[in-house]
């Protein structure tokens, strides 16, 4: 098998690691640090993206909101991705926090994630409130 160079396919600003898992995942494991490692050595200036980064963070939920105050600081060693329940300090990073990981807002532009032919995409004006309102 060939290994695509990062040539082939141009340069990727950055790249998703999603930690969800479906309720009948339980033993699922995701291999994040190995997977990180194998994405630098195809694309080096690649910002990764998930619950802890490395580069940026989720920002906590889904509908393209950060906390009031949202601090670009979090402790890594407090993030596991995928972790329930760590929603709130994602949102709102942590002013003590040691870890550079920058929040980035996440919304879908329809009802779910994924397209259905009977869904519409939200309108235009509610993209904009959530684009200017997202911190």
């Amino acid at each position: 098998m060939q290994r695509a160079s990062p040539r082939t396919y141009g340069s990727v600003s950055e790249i998703w690691f999603d930690g969800a898992k479906g309720k009948n995942a339980k033993n699922m494991t995701y291999h994040f640090q190995e997977w990180f490692q194998t994405v630098r050595q195809l694309q080096s200036s690649i910002n990764i993206f998930s619950d802890d980064g490395p580069d940026v963070r989720w920002v906590g939920d889904e509908n393209g909101s950060a906390g009031s105050t949202c601090w670009s600081t979090v402790n890594r060693s407090m993030i596991t991705i995928g972790e329930a329940g760590i929603e709130k300090y994602l949102n709102t990073g942590d002013p003590r926090g040691k870890d550079w990981v920058p929040p980035e807002c996440d919304v879908s532009i329809r009802p779910g994630w994924f397209w259905h032919n009977n869904e519409t995409a939200k309108p235009l004006s509610k993209l904009l409130e959530i684009y200017y309102s997202s911190g």
